[in-house]
């Protein structure tokens, strides 16, 4: 895991593709959106902030960053 100022960044590489997965804290407001949202439980809320804890499992399916009330996740490819 990489930490750059606020943001938590994670990749993945696939055989075909990078994934990245951006979190801002300074927006996360740990409201779990991300979490509930995730149909592979990508993301824990730890601290009060989403957390990617299982970056594997993501089908970059996008539901998280577009249901993110906060505009707080952006999912990178």
């Amino acid at each position: 895991m990489q930490h750059y100022l606020s943001d938590e960044i994670l990749r993945k590489e696939t055989s075909l593709k990078m994934v990245e997965i951006k979190i801002d804290h300074d927006k996360c407001d740990g409201c779990g959106t991300c979490k509930d949202t995730c149909p592979t439980s990508v993301f824990e809320i730890n601290d009060g902030k989403s957390k990617v804890v299982n970056l594997e499992a993501c089908l970059v399916c996008r539901a998280c960053e577009v249901q993110c009330p906060k505009g707080a996740i952006q999912v990178i490819e």
